[in-house]
């Protein structure tokens, strides 16, 4: 039995926190030139089926001016292969010295 085209599709791998760093990893500050992920800003990655959340734990005194970073994350992650919705926000609760490098927790 032949079956007719269209009626299979085949399946859209779901993103994972891999996939999902990768992305993040073409996003740059303006200001350093350095990717949010060298940074250390990404934080509290979630892939729940094809839903992304995560936060971009950011200086305090730069968040104000850090919202483009902020859309041009959440524009990489909604462009992988299997997301149907991302979800970017910017958190500033560190303080200078401990934003501007290391792991994000």
């Amino acid at each position: 039995m032949t079956r007719p085209e269209g009626v299979f599709k085949p399946m859209i791998q779901n993103a994972t926190a891999e996939s999902v760093m990768a992305a993040l990893r073409a996003v740059r500050d303006p200001e350093t030139g350095q990717d949010v992920c060298s940074l250390g800003w990404v934080s509290d990655v979630q892939v729940r089926e094809r839903l992304v959340s995560l936060a971009l734990a950011v200086p305090r005194a730069r968040a104000p001016g850090l919202e483009p970073v902020r859309r041009a994350a959440e524009a990489a992650v909604a462009a992988l292969p299997g997301v149907a919705s991302a979800t970017v926000v910017l958190t500033a609760h560190r303080g200078e010295a401990a934003a501007g490098g290391g792991t994000a927790r």
